[in-house]
């Protein structure tokens, strides 16, 4: 009968398990391989972004990609120079628009489609449409950015819109709490620009202070960031519309809980702007 060992030198169990062991490394290294090519194919996917953000060794993609976008020229027209950050709905940067006189800069925000299938892109297309024929109608405000253009290249979206040179409203929330006649002034004015984009039927749903900017030259306040907005229709007298039910988006601590619910109504802008009063 053939005799199975029952012993093995140490150096013998040291073989076999450091082969086991570099088997292992391996393919942990091809695994994450693949995941950094298919994470740098998509980076621009606000998606991807927020994996990225969590993973300490894939931070280089970000930088990589933005080193790739500044200095490019988007429409023969605008050349990116500076990338502000990226968000849920996309990515934005200043850039200047090389066919008027000085070259003033302006905000570029890229939108792009989440998936590659030919039926995604088409309603994101419509959905891009949609809200640049609706900030083109609100930004009529004087306190809200002025849409200067929209286009598509290589299958991404883009909008322009003006730029404002100004602070965050958060930068005056610290370290020490405002005076009660600054804060109605802040009140005041806020709820002068959401009486606006109500009447026209949308809901912002992201109102907090690094979405207001207190513009330099006349040091009033501009709401920015459309990305979120809702547009419905106002009931007719005595009508009911029925509430659909959508995605809950807006930023903790801001939001209210219809909005959380996925059905935001013209009051749970006005929740924001109480919130950034107590605040």
């Amino acid at each position: 009968h053939g005799v199975l060992p029952t012993s093995f030198s140490l150096g013998e169990i040291a073989r076999v398990g450091s082969s086991y062991i570099s088997a292992g490394l391996f393919q942990e290294i091809l695994r994450k391989l693949k995941l950094r090519s298919v994470l740098k194919q998509y980076v621009r996917s606000p998606i991807v972004q927020d994996i990225i953000s969590q993973q300490d060794d894939l931070q280089d993609l970000i930088s990589e990609q933005e080193k790739e976008i500044i200095g490019r020229q988007l429409d023969g027209r605008y050349k990116i120079t500076e990338v502000l950050g990226s968000g849920g709905f996309g990515q934005t940067f200043v850039a200047r628009d090389l066919h008027r006189p000085g070259e003033p800069r302006c905000v570029v925000k890229l939108l792009s489609p989440v998936s590659d299938d030919p039926q995604v892109f088409h309603l994101s297309r419509r959905l891009f449409n949609k809200e640049a024929e609706m900030l083109e109608r609100l930004g009529t405000h004087e306190q809200i950015p002025q849409l200067l253009a929209y286009f598509e290249e290589a299958k991404e979206f883009y909008l322009v819109q003006e730029l404002i040179e100004g602070h965050p409203l958060r930068y005056e929330l610290l370290p020490k709490p405002c005076s009660e006649l600054k804060v109605i002034r802040i009140l005041k004015e806020l709820l002068e620009i959401l009486d606006f984009i109500h009447e026209r039927g949308v809901i912002h749903r992201d109102i907090k202070p690094s979405n207001i900017i207190r513009r330099h030259s006349d040091h009033r306040l501009v709401l920015i960031d459309f990305g979120a907005v809702k547009e419905i229709r106002a009931p007719a007298p005595g009508e009911e519309l029925p509430q659909a039910k959508t995605v809950a988006i807006g930023t903790r601590g801001y939001i209210p809980n219809e909005q959380l619910a996925g059905s935001p109504r013209f009051s749970s802008d006005l929740y924001a702007v109480g919130i950034i009063g107590i605040q």
